[in-house]
């Protein structure tokens, strides 16, 4: 589904059986990272967490959210 410029890939968990508003979010990072964390979110709500820093996603680089967040309000202000 995506991939961030650090390498880590965003999925959604679909399920045989399960409507897609149903899906989850998965997340893998790029090396050294063996589990696959879930997340009980749509994709929307999944970036709104994540970007605003209600949510930490483990395989993300703590620099991630600040660097996003910042130019997400530049382009929103400017």
């Amino acid at each position: 589904m995506a991939i961030t410029d650090n390498g880590d890939s965003i999925y959604w968990a679909a399920p045989t059986g399960k409507e897609p508003n149903d899906w989850t979010i998965v997340v893998a990072g790029p090396r050294d990272f063996d589990e696959f964390p879930e997340y009980e979110l749509g994709l929307a709500d999944f970036l709104v967490e994540v970007l605003s820093g209600r949510l930490t996603v483990e395989a993300f680089p703590p620099i991630f959210r600040m660097n996003h967040l910042d130019q997400l309000c530049r382009r929103v202000s400017g």
